[in-house]
């Protein structure tokens, strides 16, 4: 029997016994007419743990130590309520405070969509549904539109690939999780964004600077948790269709079912498809590609109201697309582009919660998968598949109110198949480690979160990856915060960077590629960050300032080197590489429901090439971000207008040499705005219309690709995109929650 066969058979054996406690408490709070209350505050009792409050319907989820906690339920003007969790969705009414006669006040608030946290140690923040919904947001990659912490881009003109940045630097170095469960890494990390779909997401949670050791090693400049809709989450059967004026359509339905009094379960499908040839800039080549995709997910959760809880996933992705020169008399044999993948993942994750000893609890996280790659661009072709498997063992105890641990262990196995044209890269990755988090709360103004974990991987060796992060509350509205951690990540880089097989560039590897990883050594980075959030009021308005300076300094790095026209090379970084991220933001509400948030970010990032030291290609060093969203009063059934307008400027980045006389003279790219408008009208609490327009002013980049007249020609290139290709694009959708309680 075979290692591979061996290991895959262990995992298969721990999900049976796998557990996990990362569950939660979900509900909606009500006054005595059953209105939503806006802004209640839940609490678990006797735990040291930060209330929430609820949102625009009333509704809130905080995190469970026991299906049977106890819970705190306050609102201004209301007699507070304390029950017992059920484990189920709950439904809590509060009943007014005597003396006090609610028809003579009316109490408003208007949650905002993006939420920082002031008690949480780590620099983070919460993008809700209504902040998804703010723009057209059909998957992962096009949910930060609104968010000024995190850049989204082409990585060429001709595939529609988005890649992410944050802190200057490449998403890759960002850890991203769905249900804090791995999901976009190894062979999905080019089109894993593009297949976790938008309406599927309740909240998104990112947090900069290397994250919890308990996630792993992989979190070198932040991360990025999706939380999925699940069947306590999600309220009813829901339906969101989409369609632009490039051809693009989709489907978007998700249905929760309870089977009994412990089990329930949710089906969620997403299905894309575009056949329409675009060529606004007559270049010949479609300016998005034709595409048809599914994406299924199925999520069973279990209660047995004893202790035990699970939560078990099982999601399949298939996805087809052809780009390229559009075929007619005057190109019979055009430069084609097909992309087929297709991944299916499961994951289990179980937990036990001792009933005598809520404090402690024992759990696992279990994922196994297989990604199937295939991608052909003109006369290059790419074969990738990527067998994985994951295993985090945990322990959690919370000694006092002010004290906790966790600690654990884990396993990674990643075996990989790739084939570029006529070289092969396959490899067998395994990881076995060990972690401990420690939570240290003396007071309400200060706590410390302190991690450390060890890794031994069988081609880099030992692996050390101690992180720190620490918030100190000057008053109970303003926060500093500082982390420090270091990170690490094998790289995986045709993936990493596939855009670049859309040109003529020659791909240059080490010598010994067939050792370790394309011949490379692990991604090594320290990140060091502070950050200060003040929120006040102006006025009687709520308001709040933010800023943050973040330090991401690589030991060891994988240079992407195009400095050479017809070539790109690979190669250990051989000196310095560093990035460094400065930012503002500043968010206020003048008005009644009318908000509006401005941000700021310098970028100031190096690395050292063969040329010298230089900041890499395609990185703008300033941005400058707004936006405003307004809401008109909501009628007796949920009616109102919301209106949301987002500007973005982008300040001028390097191009790398091309070869081209004419480009090459001046290689710094123009600056420009990007606006994006949507206009959503709420018939209902059930039923949403919104209309809108991405890339307003119909800017677009000039020529994006070069030689596109002669695709055989050594300098052919469409990966050098810096702006958008299509220009102006009009969208319109219907959301519709069937069975959602008015």
């Amino acid at each position: 029997m075979t290692t591979s066969i061996k290991l895959f058979g262990l995992m298969a054996f721990m999900t049976l016994v796998s557990a996990i406690n990362a569950q939660t408490h979900t509900g909606e709070v009500h006054d005595e007419k059953h209105d939503a209350l806006v802004g209640a505050y839940v609490s678990v009792i006797g735990l040291r743990m930060p209330s929430v409050s609820t949102d625009e319907d009333g509704k809130f989820t905080i995190a469970q130590i026991s299906d049977q906690d106890t819970l705190l339920i306050s609102f201004i003007g209301y007699n507070d309520l304390i029950i017992t969790a059920t484990g189920e969705f709950m439904h809590i009414d509060l009943i007014p405070a005597d003396g006090v006669n609610i028809d003579e006040a009316t109490i408003e608030e208007e949650l905002l969509g993006t939420q920082v946290s002031l008690i949480d140690a780590r620099d983070s923040e919460v993008i809700t549904t209504a902040e998804l919904c703010k723009a057209a947001c059909c998957n992962l990659s096009e949910a930060f539109e609104t968010n000024a912490s995190i850049d989204a881009s082409f990585t060429d003109a001709v595939t529609g690939t988005r890649q992410i940045q944050m802190l200057g630097l490449s998403g890759k170095y960002v850890q991203i999780t769905q249900d804090n469960i791995p999901a976009v890494r190894g062979l999905s990390t080019a089109y894993g964004l593009g297949r976790i779909p938008g309406t599927w997401i309740n909240n998104i949670y990112i947090s900069k600077g290397a994250g919890s050791v308990t996630n792993g090693f992989e979190s070198l400049t932040g991360q990025i948790n999706v939380a999925t809709f699940n069947p306590e989450t999600a309220e009813g059967m829901h339906l969101n269709m989409y369609g632009n004026a490039g051809g693009r359509v989709e489907l978007n339905a998700y249905a929760p079912f309870k089977v009994n009094t412990k089990w329930s379960s949710i089906l969620l499908i997403h299905s894309e498809r575009n056949d329409r040839e675009n060529d606004v800039n007559n270049d010949g080549f479609y300016d998005m590609p034709q595409t048809l995709d599914l994406v299924v997910r199925n999520n069973w959760l279990w209660r047995s109201g004893k202790g035990w809880n699970g939560d078990y996933s099982l999601n399949y992705v298939n996805a087809v697309s052809n780009a390229g020169q559009i075929e007619n008399e005057t190109t019979p044999n055009p430069w084609e582009v097909d992309l087929n993948g297709e991944h299916i993942t499961f994951s289990a994750k179980t937990g036990y919660v001792w009933p005598e000893k809520t404090w402690q609890s024992f759990g696992s996280q279990v994922t196994a998968g297989y990604n199937v790659q295939n991608t052909s661009l003109g006369d290059r072709s790419y074969e990738g598949r990527h067998q994985y498997a994951r295993v985090n063992l945990i322990y959690a105890c919370q000694q006092t109110d002010n004290w906790d641990f966790t600690a654990g262990v884990s396993g990674q196995y990643d075996k990989y198949y790739e084939d570029l044209d006529t070289l092969s890269f396959d490899r067998t990755e395994t990881v076995p480690g060990v972690f401990f988090e420690n939570t240290w709360k003396p007071s309400d103004k200060f706590v410390l979160v302190s991690g450390v974990r060890g890794d031994y991987h069988n081609l880099y060796g030992a692996l050390f990856s101690p992180r720190v992060h620490a918030r100190y509350s000057f008053t109970k509205t303003q926060a500093f915060k500082v982390a420090a951690g270091i990170g690490h990540r094998s790289p995986v880089i045709i993936m990493d960077n596939v855009g670049l097989l859309a040109s003529n560039r020659d791909f240059s590897f080490p010598a010994d590629y067939s050792s370790n990883a394309y011949g490379l050594d692990i991604e090594t980075a320290v990140n060091l960050g502070a950050s200060y959030t003040n929120k006040f009021k102006i006025g009687y308005r709520p308001a709040m300032f933010a800023m943050d300076f973040y330090h991401t300094q690589f030991t060891n790095q994988v240079i992407v080197d195009r400095e050479t026209p017809g070539e790109v090379a690979f190669y250990n970084l051989e000196g310095e590489s560093y990035s460094n991220s400065l930012q503002f933001e500043f968010k206020f509400e003048p008005l009644k429901r009318l908000e509006s948030k401005f941000a700021y970010r310098y970028l100031d990032v190096k690395a050292d090439y063969k040329q010298g030291l230089i900041n890499p290609p395609l990185i703008p060093e300033n941005r400058i971000f707004n936006n405003t969203a307004y809401k008109t009063r909501k009628g007796s059934n949920g009616q109102r207008w919301l209106i949301d307008l987002t500007t973005l400027w982008t300040s001028s980045q390097r191009l790398p040499l091309s070869g081209k006389a004419d480009l090459d003279e001046n290689r710094d790219t123009e600056d420009f705005f990007i606006l994006n408008s949507q206009v959503t009208r709420d018939f209902s609490n059930n039923f949403s219309f919104y209309l809108g327009v991405e890339n307003l002013l119909n800017f677009r980049q000039n020529n994006p690709i070069i030689s596109s007249d002669d695709t055989s020609n050594e300098l052919f290139d469409a990966s050098l995109i810096w702006a958008p290709v299509f220009g102006r694009n009009i969208y319109a959708g219907f959301r519709w929650d069937i069975s959602k309680k008015k």
